[in-house]
């Protein structure tokens, strides 16, 4: 087993039969994490199915973008966490006048470095033809 250190990612293998079946929870936060996940299932062997974020925190999903390029011909599905503004300028305006913070808020720098990551993630998940699902809300 490989940690990511200060980042989240699992990898969950089931078997039925001679079906087998790939999972990643959430990417890391680097795409350094995103080489070690790749690493990690190449090494094994494994084939990616489903790649489910879980949250925005780019701890979470900063590593997917390469791991969608990686196995993008085994990956059936991205589950994502829905999030419906469409334009990082846009999340940014709205957080600023609703007082939730401040451009120079580190928090509110970090959830609009994730937002970022997130409309990347989609933008490439659909030019590879990923089919993508927001059942978390």
């Amino acid at each position: 087993m490989r940690v990511l250190v200060n980042a989240d990612a699992c990898i969950i293998r089931l078997r039925e039969g001679l079906s087998k079946f790939t999972i990643l929870v959430d990417g890391g936060e680097t795409k350094a994490h995103g080489d070690l996940i790749i690493n990690t299932l190449k090494d094994k062997g494994f084939d990616l199915d489903l790649v489910i974020a879980t949250h925005l925190d780019r701890d979470h999903i900063g590593g997917l973008g390469k791991v969608l390029e990686v196995f993008k011909d085994s990956i059936k599905a991205l589950w994502i966490h829905r999030y419906d503004i469409k334009e990082p300028n846009l999340a940014n305006q709205l957080l600023i006048d609703q007082g939730s913070c401040t451009t120079k808020d580190a928090h509110c720098e970090l959830m609009l470095a994730s937002l970022e990551d997130l409309y990347s993630i989609l933008d490439l998940a659909k030019k590879l033809g990923i089919d993508i699902f927001q059942p978390f809300s």
